[in-house]
């Protein structure tokens, strides 16, 4: 039996489910590799209808378009994943994102991104948000590790959550939503490598004051026992290809406290909090009289 896709987008979940027993396969996809590569039937209506990367896939000049063979997938690794690309076609499911580890949710996102469903794209960003509190540093990992295209600026979505009302998502391309005082409340961001702390402190939508920033680093420096002039290891492998990180500090695989501190711009500070805080830091090794002229050009401004 054979089915219009047009059609089948106005059926009921129900009468989908019903129906798609009756319905024969006319294409199939390869899924992994090897031993464990799996062979998925579709029906080209439906996934042309669902998704404009199908459409083309199937009513372009491709070899899809008229092969019968399976058709690899050399992007989509694990059937999980895609069955969720699947579900959201045929039945217009959202997915049960709260079901799903932040690294899976990376690699759905991904797939959400490539077939063009962007309903599923802003729901995966929208999650990863709500990891923001709980767990920064595999949320800073994610944003890290995952690139969206300029496509994707979410500029008036707001999410609710228990401890605010809403949460603005601005611009989602390398960098995502913090709160900068539970930033500092967190103790896990102390577990980062050193250029990953480095940075994080330079991360642009955290809005982090420099006296926020220096309170950062003095407590990464007494949590991880380290004093001015010692290098902070960076945890990346050696086949790690450095070129793709940011261009924020030279290509090398450690950083020194000092490079740290050298991020505040003290001249932003009151002289309150530069009394507070650096002034009398034990960390911060600059000499007495270089404190004291810092001290006494803040209080003429």
């Amino acid at each position: 039996m054979a089915l219009n896709g047009d059609v089948w987008q106005n059926l009921s979940y129900t009468k989908k489910v019903a129906l798609l027993g009756s319905l024969r396969t006319d294409c199939s996809f390869i899924i992994g590799r090897g031993v464990n590569a799996k062979i998925i039937g579709a029906h080209k209506s439906i996934l042309s209808r669902g998704s404009t990367v199908f459409e083309s896939m199937f009513n372009g000049n491709y070899q899809e378009a008229n092969n019968n063979a399976p058709i690899p997938l050399p992007n989509v690794e694990d059937f999980a994943d895609f069955k969720v690309i699947l579900e959201y076609v045929y039945y217009k499911k959202m997915p049960l994102l709260d079901k799903i580890s932040l690294e899976r949710l990376k690699h759905v996102s991904y797939l959400a991104d490539y077939f063009l469903l962007d309903e599923i794209v802003t729901n995966c960003h929208i999650k990863v948000v709500k990891y923001a509190a709980e767990n920064v540093i595999n949320l800073y990992d994610f944003v890290q590790l995952f690139e969206y295209e300029k496509r994707h600026k979410l500029d008036s979505i707001y999410v609710k959550t228990e401890q605010r009302t809403s949460i603005p998502l601005v611009e989602f391309k390398n960098t995502c939503w913090f709160d900068s005082k539970e930033l500092l409340q967190n103790s896990s961001i102390y577990d980062l490598s050193g250029l990953d702390f480095y940075d994080l402190l330079l991360l642009p939508v955290l809005k982090l004051t420099e006296i926020e920033r220096f309170i950062l680093i003095e407590n990464y420096a007494k949590i991880n026992n380290l004093n001015m002039d010692e290098f902070v290891i960076n945890k990346v492998s050696d086949d790690e290809d450095i070129e793709d990180k940011p261009k924020l500090i030279s290509p090398t695989k450690e950083i020194t406290l000092n490079e740290m501190f050298d991020l505040i711009i003290f001249s932003k500070m009151t002289a309150k909090e530069f009394k507070k805080g650096p002034a009398s830091s034990r960390i911060w090794n600059i000499s007495p009289e270089e404190k004291l002229e810092i001290a006494l050009q803040l209080c003429k401004v």
